[in-house]
């Protein structure tokens, strides 16, 4: 069942499913009206929902090994904060490496948890940096 009755963890696991499927569908089921994703592959970008939602078939998820999790709540709103290693592609592209990975989620009082953004940023050498950083 989705909705408000679903717990934030509940939630959490069913996006997370949803998106290793490449389902676009189930997965905006938990993500909010105006979400945005930032990511900082090739600088510093910022995303729409209506991006993601082209992004979200195209994702091919090899592999997933979750090194460590944490997810902080409070009130209406939580922080769940991921470090990964993941093999994956996205349009073709190659996207794999360990990863920090971050979704705000708020609570919706007729959609219930949902994301309303996404961090991702794929874990490199400090050496490799940017200038920008």
């Amino acid at each position: 069942m989705t909705g408000p009755t679903e717990s934030l963890e509940e939630r959490i696991e069913r996006f997370g499913d949803a998106l290793s499927r490449s389902d676009v569908d189930t997965a905006k089921r938990y993500v909010a009206d105006d979400l945005t994703i930032l990511s900082l592959s090739d600088g510093l970008k910022t995303y729409d929902r209506a991006w993601w939602e082209q992004m979200v078939p195209t994702f091919s998820l090899g592999g997933f090994e979750l090194v460590h999790e944490h997810l902080v709540r409070r009130d209406e709103q939580a922080v769940h904060y991921r470090y990964a290693r993941m093999t994956s592609t996205v349009a073709g592209a190659e996207r794999t490496g360990m990863f920090c990975i971050t979704d705000y989620w708020l609570s919706h009082p007729e959609k219930g948890w949902v994301v309303w953004q996404r961090l991702s940023v794929q874990v490199v050498d400090a050496q490799r940096l940017p200038d920008e950083f």
